[in-house]
Order: structure tokens, then sequence, then C-alpha cells
């Protein structure tokens, strides 16, 4: 019988030791130092533990069916996980094994059977797999995938917070491996940071579908409060029906944490009633981590909306947005690469930071076992045996996955350049199909192609010629089950009406057909049929051709262009439809302007409401201020230029230095703004008549900004420009640098001083009135 302790096996005869009298079916094991026989029965695999008769310390040894139990991982509620080997497979998985107080509990072990069995199903790369379950002596385990590179959890710990490209990398993954559970009718229930593990420098997993239920069995769950109360959705907590809109919750809540360095609720009690007062209040990123992009904050906060209906219907949807936003900020990182002079952490050091952390974890577990498995090896005192030096055997490279798939396709480089985008694809495709040699077949497929490059670059004329050539050339195949696809898809991307999921309903999704959803999503999305298009561009993104079709998931960037574009428009619709105030409305429309002719006149439809509105505000907001005492107000970090040391003391000093500060309503924070006759301005501290002054008049990136006795330097005059939106630039007349706050950086007493113009926020300022001054 297989045992958790892997008693060595000892013939117990009275004779050998009166005093040993052990119970039949007890676990034993042997003392190392004083032979005595140990009664190990009651102890847990791996415990420590000290000899009765010697007080030598002893390390219980331990099995679980086949499994070699190594060391232990964590410790929960429910149990113990363990890092084992499987010499069947020769790898190393973890085991959690259920507590022994809850061994007799069959409808526990039921429901943690229940989670094996669906895990288990769930193939996706971002879920931690299930392998096997077992029972031994009553105690029952799940064998599962090793994840050891830590959590999400165990990151915010070490950091306090995490990079802004990190966590949306992992919210795509997880949302990933969240959608393929709920294909199988699975919703997680507690979503959070140690849930959300690593498995290597690249790729998060979601783990623990121990309170997991199907999607069936919600309503007789329901009032049951599981979860960490943190994360944990509010319809949870006034027991209302839970779906996928609920781990969508508690996947934004962990974002937020890993953004902001703490939850999006905090609270000193986790009862009920407290919970619910807080999870009624809204909640914004971007009061706790300013330093987001305002793309990310927008997904994370609508994951947050108390109201399901209000939050992502869908993971795509999720998903795509998180893409966007993603891209949003790595394209925002290339154009804007730190410059400061002093050392700050910026977005690309913090991402460093990040998997240097998850690198070292790894090392330090990789050492941790090496030393463990090869103990007796290193610590022996025998003189090493000298192994013989074998050259390694060259290896040819593996094929790209590009060459892969289109392996054997007639038309490899005429596909990448329909993949590609290039306008001329239709015509590549149109010479490559009247070669003398090519077969029927190919004839007909180099026609669609080029219908389908010519529908792509948005030229309707040469694309219906196209599909009309596929249907003269279909009946040649020689292949009825072809020739039927290419009539059928021509004669439906040859009519004059929009199509639907319903037209493609019988697209063979794993094979060269599914092109058909990509054709009737571009002919859509060029009738301005945007949302039929959308959907089917979808399905032809979650399509999965193989084989000899391989080659048409070459095609789906084409399908991702045009969603991240809708999803772009969605998102800034969205924040107009949301904004409050003027401000927010101007940046939304924007920002859906800047989409082009594609979306033009659903943006049209939408800012008409607000037209006189914005005029108003963009005449306002370019206007130069006019002379008057006013605060200056950075773009970026929401923080006052303030003289050190305040509105006495050391803030009159002569020099005194000038840095970035919350909003205090002091005197130090005021400055009047005198327009001089040169057209350039000076600004002068309310509270010690001293000029804004770069120091020593130079003109080097990154000299300080102070107060300085009133004079008619060049390094006490400032040119004001806009950049629109009441924003501004102050460019120092002496040196043609701007003021900036170093290196965009949100804290209280960043230092304040010029630097040569980059476009970014923290080099924009807003003049705000102030209209009556304490002190007089």
């Amino acid at each position: 019988m297989t045992s958790l302790s892997d008693p060595e096996i000892i013939d117990l005869q009275p004779e050998d030791d009166a005093e040993a009298i052990v119970p039949e079916n007890a676990l034993v094991q042997t003392c190392e130092v004083c032979q005595s026989l140990i009664d190990v029965s009651d102890r847990e695999p791996l415990e420590a533990v000290g000899c009765p008769h010697c007080g030598a310390p002893l390390t219980v040894h331990g099995t679980l069916g086949h499994l070699q139990l190594i060391e232990v991982s964590g410790r929960g509620g429910m149990g113990v996980v363990y890092k084992a080997y499987d010499p069947s497979l020769d790898r190393h998985v973890a085991v959690k094994l259920l507590r022994k107080d809850h061994s007799g509990q069959t409808a526990l072990i039921a429901q943690l059977e229940n989670e094996a069995a669906i895990t288990a199903a769930v193939t996706d790369s971002n879920v931690v797999r299930v392998f096997s379950t077992g029972t031994d002596r009553g105690r029952f385990y799940i064998a599962m995938e090793l994840v050891e590179l830590g959590s999400l959890d165990d990151l915010i710990r070490l950091q306090g917070r995490i990079a802004e490209v990190q966590a949306l990398q992992i919210g795509i993954q997880i949302a990933k491996g969240l959608k393929a559970a709920l294909h199988h009718g699975l919703i997680h229930r507690d979503v959070k940071p140690g849930n959300i593990l690593f498995a290597d420098a690249n790729t998060a997993k979601i783990v623990d579908f121990g309170l997991a239920i199907f999607m069936n069995q919600e309503e007789s769950a329901r009032g049951e409060i599981w979860g960490t109360p943190y994360y944990v959705s509010p319809e949870k907590l006034d027991f209302r029906p839970e779906d996928c809109r609920s781990d969508i919750y508690s996947l934004g809540a962990s974002l937020f944490h890993g953004l902001a360095g703490r939850p999006p609720f905090e609270a000193d009690t986790a009862s009920l009633v407290a919970l619910q007062h807080l999870k009624a209040q809204p909640v914004s990123l971007a009061t706790y981590a300013p330093w987001v992009s305002g793309a990310t904050a927008f997904v994370i906060n609508r994951t947050l909306h108390k109201n399901p209906a209000e939050r992502y219907q869908s993971y795509d949807e999720l998903i795509e947005h998180l893409e966007y936003a993603l891209g949003e900020v790595q394209r925002a990182t290339a154009r804007n690469q730190p410059r400061a002079r002093i050392v700050l952490e910026t977005e690309e050091d913090q991402q460093r930071t990040t998997w240097a952390v998850i690198a070292m974890l790894a090392v330090s577990v990789l050492l941790a076992g090496g030393l463990f498995l090869f103990r007796k090896q290193i610590f022996r005192h025998e003189a090493p045996v000298a192994q013989a030096r074998t050259q390694p055997i060259p290896t040819a490279p593996a094929p790209s996955a590009r060459a892969l798939a289109t392996n054997g396709f007639a038309f490899a480089s005429e596909l990448a350049q329909l993949a590609a985008g290039d306008p001329k694809a239709g015509a590549a495709f149109h010479k490559a199909g009247t070669h003398d040699k090519l077969s029927p077949e190919n004839r007909a497929w180099a026609a669609l192609l080029e219908g389908a490059a010519e529908l792509n670059a948005g030229h309707a004329a040469p694309a219906r010629a196209a599909f009309q050539q596929v249907q003269s050339l279909a009946g040649k195949t020689g292949n009825e089950k072809l020739t039927t696809f290419f009539i059928g898809t021509a004669a439906h991307l040859l009519t004059d009406s929009p199509l639907t999921i319903g037209d493609a309903r019988d697209a063979d999704r794993t094979g060269p057909g599914a092109i058909a959803l990509l054709l009737f999503g571009l002919k859509d999305w060029q009738l301005g049929r945007i949302d039929d298009g959308v959907a089917l561009l979808r399905q032809f993104r979650s399509s999965n051709p193989a084989g000899v079709g391989a080659w048409v998931g070459e095609l789906k960037v084409l399908a991702t262009d045009r969603i991240e574009e809708f999803t772009a428009f969605q998102m800034h619709s969205d924040a107009l439809k949301a904004a409050t105030a003027t401000a927010e409305r101007a940046q939304a429309a924007a920002a859906m302007r800047k989409l082009g002719a594609t979306f033009a006149a659903r943006t049209e439809a939408a800012l008409a409401p607000f037209a006189a509105e914005f005029e108003a505000y963009e005449v306002m907001q370019n206007q130069i201020p006019a002379d008057g005492v006013y605060k200056l107000i950075n773009q970026k970090t929401g923080k006052c230029v303030d003289v050190s040391g305040g509105a006495a003391g050391p803030g009159l000093d002569e020099d005194a230095n000038v840095h970035q500060w919350d909003d205090a309503g002091a005197l130090n924070q005021q400055w009047q703004l005198t327009k001089l006759a040169s057209g350039s301005f000076q600004l002068v501290a309310k509270h010690s008549g001293k000029a804004l002054d770069v120091e020593n008049g130079q003109t080097d990136d990154g000299a300080n900004v102070r107060q300085h006795t009133l004079n008619d330097a060049p390094a006490q005059r400032w040119k004001i420009a806009s950049v629109g939106e009441g924003f501004f630039k102050l460019i120092a007349e002496g040196s043609g640098k701007l003021l900036t706050v170093a290196g965009g950086a949100t804290e209280n007493g960043t230092n304040i001083f010029q630097w040569t113009d980059t476009g970014g926020a923290e080099q924009h300022w807003r003049f705000v009135p102030v209209t009556a001054s304490p002190g007089g």
C-alpha cells in the first residue's frame, strides 16, 4: 500500500524491542542517530520532528501515490501545497493535499474533484493545468502543473507596485485564461493577486478553481461570501447572480492593486455591511496612480463599476481594450524616452525590475532545488570523477512559424504583402494567377485573395471583378466541395447587402474556409457596417485554421488592425458619454477625430450635441492668460510650482529652490504674471517678490529653476505657447528650453528645471487664476 510517509518496511518482533509496540497499520520511520523506531502516523509529510528517544532532528518522509514529495511550497486554509517529483513522467509537479481534518467531508472532496475535472479540461496556456487526482490513506490530493516563479501578490509585496506595461500584459493573459475556462461553462469566483502565478518572465497563469462553479450551478451557491474581500464583486456581497463579469471585476481590482500599490477599497473590518458600503462608491485609478495613462485608467475603472451592466460584457471586449491600452503605453514610451539628469525610476526601469524580481525568484528556487536534489553529491568528501569532454552535436534551426504556416502554399510572398497591408498586394495576386503552369484550384485561390487584397485597400470595383473571376474558375477545380465553397463565398461577396454571422455559419473554422469570415468582415467594413464587420472579424481572429489551411492564419493581423481601430473608437466614445466636464469631453472628442475617415460620420454625430460648448471652450483654452496672479498646475502630475521652504523663513531666501508640491493655497505657490513690452512674460513669487529664474542663465538641459531678485535678464523672461486643452508651454527666453518637472515624477518635492521640448505632459502647465490672495 502506498502511504503519505513512505515508511521503511520493518519486521517488528517483540523480542527485538520490548517497547516497540506499534499499531498494526502505523507508519514508522527509523531515527538515523539512535536507530529507534518512531511512529509518524499523525505527522504531516515533510514535517520536522524530534526523535522521542535521543532528540535528534528528523524530517518525515513522504509520498502521495507514486509522487515523491520534495518540499512544502505553501499552506492555505484547505491544506498544504508540495513540490513533488513524478518518476513515471520524469517531471516535477505541484501537489495540493487536503487537510486531515477535512478528509471526512465528502461534499468538500466532491467539490475538489469537480475542480480538478473542470480545470483538466481547460488546456489554455494561461491556466495552470491539472494532471491527476488521487486518495492516499483517506487524504485527497490533486497533482498539477508546477508554476514556481511566484505570484502577483509576491511581486506587489516585494516592489510596492508594478509597471503599467506588465500590469496590462498580465491582465490580457489572465483574461484569456478566464475566457478559456468560461468556454467550459466555468467562472472562477476567487480571482486575486495570489491566484495569478508566473510560469516564466512572459507568462502569467490563473490557478485555484477551488471556489469555481459551473454557470448553471450559480443559483445554488449564491449567498456564500467566499473569496478575498478586497477583490470580491459587489453582487456577491448583495447575494445577486454572479457571472463572468464578477470575475472581470476581481481581475480589475487585482490590476488596480498592482498599479496603485493598494487595493481599490481598504477597510479596517471585513464585515458585510462595511464592504457593501465601500463597494457602492465609485473608484478612480487616477486618484491613487496619477502616473498611469488615461487609456489604462479607463479600462480598470470600467471593470470596477458596481453595476455589472456597466462593466465589460465579455472577455473579448476586455482583451481588446487592454491590448489597445498596452499599445498606447508602448507607443508613448517609444516617443518619450526618459531624459532627466537626476536618477528617477522610469516605467522602463520598473518594467525591468519586475521581471528581474521574477528572474531572481526563479534562480533562488532552482539553486535551492539543486542543492536539495544533489546534496549527497555536493557534500561528499570523495574527489570528483573526471568526466569525458564531449562535443555538442549541432542541430538544424527549427523552421519559423511563418515558414510552417506557408509551407506548400503557392503564393507565400504575395500573402506576406497582403498581411502587411500593402495596397499593391491585389496586383501581385492578379499577376501570380496568370502563370501558365498554375492549377485551376490555385488560380481560384489567387483570384479570391486578389479580391481580399482589394477589399482591404478599399478598392470596391477591382474586388468585385476578382470575385467574378472566382465564380468563373470555381467549376474547374475538380473538387466538388471546393467548388461549392468558391461559388457560395463569391456569391455573398458580390451582393450589395451587408453580411452577418449567419451568412458565415457554415465556414470551416479549422481549415482554409475560415478566410470567408475575413472576407465578409472586410466587405461590411467597406460598406460602413462597422459593427457587423467587427463581429465577423472577431470570429475570424478566433478561428484556428490548421494543416493545409494554416496559411490563412497569417491574415489574422488584418482583422486585428480593424478591431483595434474599432476598440479605440469605442473607448473614446464611452469616455465622451461618461465625461462630466467640458475638458474631459474635449479630450475624448480630439481622440475620436484622430481616428480618420472610417469613423468620421459616427464621430461628428456623437459630437454634434456639444458643438457650441466645444467652440467656446477652444477659444477660451487657446487664449494666453492676461496679467494677474496664478497657480501653475502641471498637466501630468497635477501639482503646483512651489518655492521650497514655504511662504516664510527659507522660502524668502535668494535663490531658494523651486519644486512641485500639492496645491496648499499658499502664497509661495502663487505667481504674478506680467507681460513685458518684448512680448515675453515675467513670473514673480507673490510671497517674496522674487522672479522665476533659470540658475545663472544656463542653457543646458537640467539647469535648475529658482527664485531670484527681479531683473531684466533673459533667464527671467518666459515665452508662453498654447498646446491646447487649456495647457501652455513656458519657454525660457535665454535658452529656448521648457519649464519641466524632473523626469515627470509625481512625488512632492521633485525639482523643476529646464529641458528640451519633448512634447511630454510634464512640460505643460495650466494657469489657474487666484481670486483672493491670503494675507494680501
